[in-house]
């Protein structure tokens, strides 16, 4: 008997006093985007949200996995909440992002400490990074 292979997608999701947190580890891709969108809608009921996206540790990001940042940013925002994503300037999310000039439509944070110190500090507007990248001036 062949042993299973790993998932191509490891989601973790905990909360933060107020704050959800939903981590993505691995490939998000058409195969992988329907368990990232549940865990994040899971964590979603119920209340006006504030949800950190800890792509981080994306190591491959396809169409499918861009439709997921935009649905939930979508869900979040008719909700009256606020989603900060976590996507170093190194990463392939950043940089996807960047190439199809998405990013201007996400708050974008280097690491998941500055993501919850933004969404605990102020308001963020879509359109503007939350803190500069890592690596640019």
């Amino acid at each position: 008997m062949l042993p299973h292979p790993e998932p191509a997608l490891q989601t973790t999701t905990w909360q933060l006093d107020d704050l959800a947190v939903l981590r993505l580890a691995g490939e998000l891709d058409a195969l992988t985007a329907p368990l990232a969108l549940s865990s994040a809608q899971q964590m979603l009921l119920g209340r006006a949200p504030m949800l950190v996206v800890d792509a981080s540790q994306v190591s491959f990001i396809a169409s499918a996995g861009i439709g997921v940042l935009i649905a939930l940013r979508r869900q979040v925002e008719e909700r009256a909440g606020r989603l900060v994503l976590v996507a170093p300037a190194d990463g392939r999310v950043w940089h996807l992002l960047a190439l199809m000039r998405l990013l201007e439509h996400f708050a974008v944070c280097p690491d998941l400490e500055a993501a919850v110190r933004v969404l605990r500090t102020r308001p963020l507007l879509p359109g503007r990074q939350a803190a500069p990248p890592s690596g640019t001036a």
